[in-house]
C-alpha cells in the first residue's frame, strides 16, 4: 500500500510516506497521542515512491514501557476508493484552514488596534 519496505517504518521513518500536506497534523496528534496514552485514529494521504497519492486509514496504539512508548502496534486500510469518505475529510480540512485563515485575520486586526 505504501510501496516501501517494512524496515522503512521503524523510528520515525513511518512519517516520511505521508502527505507534506497532512504530516504537521498527522505529527500533532500522534504526539497528543503518545501524551495522553490514547488510540490514534485518523484518515490522511500517503505518497508512494512513484508519487501515488492513496487515502489511508491508521489506526495506532503505543504500547507504554516505564517512561516512553517503546511500540506502536497499528493497522493501515487503504480507503482510496471509498468515496464518500474522502470528500468528508476534503471538506474537513477546508473548512479548518478558513476557520484558520479568519482566526488570522481577527488576530492580525487585533493587533494593529491594540497598537494604535
Amino acid at each position: 500500500m505504501t510501496g516501501r519496505a517494512p524496515d522503512s517504518a521503524l523510528g520515525c521513518g513511518w512519517m516520511e510516506p505521508i502527505h507534506p500536506d497532512d504530516h504537521a497534523d498527522v505529527e500533532r496528534e500522534w504526539k497528543a497521542a503518545i501524551e495522553l496514552g490514547t488510540e490514534l485514529k485518523n484518515q490522511t494521504r500517503f505518497v508512494t515512491p512513484d508519487g501515488t497519492i492513496v487515502w489511508i486509514e491508521c489506526n495506532r496504539v503505543c504500547c507504554a514501557g516505564r517512561r516512553h512508548a517503546n511500540r506502536i502496534v497499528g493497522v493501515l486500510e487503504d480507503i482510496t476508493g471509498a468515496g464518500g469518505r474522502n470528500e468528508l475529510l476534503e471538506a474537513k480540512q477546508a473548512a479548518e484552514a478558513a476557520n484558520e485563515a479568519k482566526s488570522s485575520s481577527w488576530r492580525m486586526s487585533a493587533t494593529k488596534s491594540a497598537h494604535r
